[in-house]
């Protein structure tokens, strides 16, 4: 399932949806594009996925690997931008190279053959949500470094 915007940089500058199904129609009974869909429906994909796989070139901080994190769900994402912030590579998910299909291909298959590898990283990005993303902790770490930037700011 295929959910957000198809918005890309497909070659031909045409949108995903479309490169997609110009190139890989054989896969178009197992991929599904469901666009923007509303919270109550995207809970419903959280909690029955099993795996997290968004090869995002860049994002400035990866809130969507949070949201996953929350579910249980291990992610596979790339080293771009903030993403390694978020992911712990080999703990809870694993990040690739910016482009790289083969290493996304193999995380996958990994995942796949290994499924006490998926249900252990599933369990630890729950954990690492508990222990680093919770709004408690967000915000009381928010009000640490105010404090400290306060301090440095009026020495």
């Amino acid at each position: 399932d295929i959910i957000g915007s198809d918005r890309s940089h497909a070659p031909g500058n045409i949108k995903f949806r479309q490169y997609f199904k110009q190139n890989f129609n054989d896969l178009s009974d197992v991929v599904t594009f469901h666009g923007f869909v509303d919270d109550k429906t995207l809970d419903r994909f959280y909690n029955n996925a099993d795996l997290f796989v968004v090869p995002s070139v860049y994002e400035s901080f990866g809130l969507i690997y949070v949201e996953a994190m929350m579910y249980g769900l291990p992610s596979i994402a790339t080293k771009g931008g903030g993403i390694p912030e978020v992911i712990t590579d080999g703990v809870d998910g694993f990040t690739t190279d910016i482009n790289s299909s083969e290493q996304i291909t193999a995380r996958v298959m990994e995942f796949t053959n290994n499924k006490a590898l998926l249900t252990n990283m599933g369990i630890a990005a729950r954990e690492s949500f508990e222990c680093k993303f919770d709004y408690l902790i967000m915000s009381r770490n928010t009000e640490i470094l105010y404090k400290a930037t306060s301090v440095g700011y009026h020495s």
